[in-house]
C-alpha cells in the first residue's frame, strides 16, 4: 500500500543548570498526488497531516476503521480524531508529565 506522508522528528533533552529542558523537531511530508497521479483533496491531506502529527505525540498505528492512525482510505478520509484515540493522548500527557516531575525531582536531589 503506498503511503500518503511520513513524519521525522527528533528529540533532545538537555540540563540547563540541572533542570532537564526539551526541544521537539518535526518534519511532516504528504502527498499532493494520489498513486494514480490525481490530485489529493483536501480531506484526504488532512487525514494524512492528523495521522503523521499522531506519530509525532506518541499514537501507533491502528488498523481499526474510521480512525485518524489507520491508513488513509481514498475513499473515506477521517476528518476527527476518535474518543479512543484522544484518550490515549490524554494518557500519553499524563505519563510524560509525570516521568517530566520524577526527572525534576531527580535533578534536585544530585
Amino acid at each position: 500500500m503506498p503511503v500518503g506522508g511520513l513524519v521525522s522528528w527528533r528529540r533532545a533533552i538537555e540540563y540547563v543548570n540541572q533542570i532537564p529542558t526539551d526541544e521537539t523537531t518535526a518534519e511532516i511530508r504528504v502527498r499532493t498526488h494520489n498513486p494514480w497521479a490525481r490530485g489529493m483533496s483536501f480531506e484526504q491531506m488532512r487525514h494524512e497531516v492528523a495521522h503523521e502529527l499522531g506519530h509525532v505525540l506518541g499514537l501507533d498505528d491502528s488498523r481499526r476503521l474510521g480512525a485518524v492512525m489507520s491508513p488513509l482510505d481514498l475513499r473515506r478520509p477521517v476528518g476527527k480524531v476518535g474518543d479512543d484515540e484522544l484518550e490515549a493522548l490524554h494518557r500519553l500527557r499524563d505519563l510524560a508529565a509525570e516521568v517530566r516531575r520524577e526527572a525534576l525531582e531527580y535533578a534536585m536531589r544530585v
